[in-house]
């Protein structure tokens, strides 16, 4: 690009390019670190990156005041035809009330998801909140404010916003439903401390925010098979990170069809996870004698009891949970296509019901496990 849109040298960090030149007397300096930095992939619509940089441009406080210009700032990654971002900009860049840089061209999928949480760490710096976005995904005005002030909360690491089909759709947010009731589930059977009930259940990219020091600890965003922002959060639970699906955080977007857990395989995996949580509260398996719970929990598993204890022998909880999950053929169920949607959701909703009766009430700890040891070392 030329003329005023050609990025200044002198402003821009390795392999990224602030775009609009900051007019005198605006808070549109692209070299200054903002308190947060949203990524968002351009794609291949220019139609829909125009509408997710509207919505950006009037993003408003939890008050419902306007944010002061320069509140955020906005890394966009080029991940479809070069036109799209090019006509997005010289359609509304001078007006965008955020200053904008972009990074230089990547595939589509996590990598330029990494690409853009990369820029904007290197921009926001470890203080800061990066969120991630998508161009067909439209925020609600508190979106930002929301992450932000959730973030500001020490103990929490990330938060996971809502995604909700377009208005005017007739299509039923069949996914939303069967997320929700997951979540009710392990709020009923493993409650979570740092994710209030009812939690929507929902982890999609399109809304999504973590602390730029989080990001840095975990060395960016995982790229392969595992990774992605599925890879990131699993990373993020080996270390016990403090992860809330967030309500409010909303964003519009028309989401894929995606596999989904049956519901059974949830409810076996979130009841074996009450069971170890105990276990290694306790120590049991490690630091005190193996009872016959530990061994019958070993047997469900698939493991033998000293597998199981060689599991729990880990310094967080998250790190000797997916241990489990790693060795365990039981917690290994395939998951179902989208189309098995109507059916999940009906056993979600009983097996919640059954969770009164089975497992008794929310939050009540797993009843072998009663004694606490000392902190693992380390």
């Amino acid at each position: 690009m030329a003329g005023p849109m050609s990025p200044s040298p002198s402003h821009a960090p390795p392999g990224v390019v602030p775009l609009q030149a900051a007019p005198r007397g605006t808070a549109r300096d692209a070299a200054a670190a903002p308190k947060a930095v949203v990524a968002l992939a351009a794609g291949r619509d220019p139609v829909a990156l125009l509408r997710g940089l509207c919505a950006l441009a009037v993003q408003r406080n939890t008050d419902g005041l306007f944010l002061a210009p320069g509140a955020f700032g906005l890394v966009l990654v080029p991940n479809g035809p070069a036109a799209a971002v090019e006509g997005a900009l010289d359609s509304l860049g001078p007006s965008l009330p955020f200053p904008v840089r972009v990074t230089p061209p990547v595939p589509a999928g996590d990598w330029a998801l990494r690409a853009g949480l990369d820029a904007a760490l290197h921009w926001a710096g470890p203080d800061g909140v990066l969120l991630t976005t998508e161009a067909g995904a439209v925020p609600e005005a508190g979106w930002v404010a929301r992450a932000v002030a959730a973030l500001a909360e020490p103990q929490l690491d990330a938060v996971l916003g809502q995604v909700v089909p377009p208005a005017g759709t007739a299509a039923a947010d069949a996914a939303g439903r069967y997320a929700a009731a997951l979540a009710a589930l392990a709020a009923r059977i493993d409650p979570d401390t740092a994710d209030a009930a009812p939690a929507h259940g929902q982890a999609a990219t399109a809304s999504f925010a973590l602390r730029g020091a989080v990001l840095r600890d975990l060395g960016g965003l995982p790229i392969g098979p595992q990774g992605g922002l599925p890879g990131l959060l699993a990373a993020l639970r080996r270390r016990d990170g403090r992860i809330r699906h967030l309500e409010g955080m909303r964003v519009e977007a028309s989401q894929p069809p995606q596999a989904i857990e049956p519901a059974m395989a949830a409810w076996r995996r979130l009841r074996a996870r009450r069971a170890v949580r105990g276990f290694w509260a306790a120590g049991i398996g490690v630091f005190e004698r193996e009872t016959p719970g530990f061994r019958r929990w070993a047997a469900r598993l698939g493991l033998s009891a000293g597998a199981l204890g060689a599991a729990l022998s880990a310094r967080r909880f998250g790190e000797a949970w997916a241990a489990v999950t790693a060795v365990s053929p039981v917690l290994a169920a395939p998951w179902l296509p989208p189309a098995a949607l109507p059916r999940e959701i009906l056993r979600a909703r009983l097996l919640l019901a059954a969770a009164h009766v089975v497992v008794g009430p929310a939050g009540q700890p797993a009843a072998e496990p009663v004694r606490q040891v000392a902190p693992r070392g380390g």
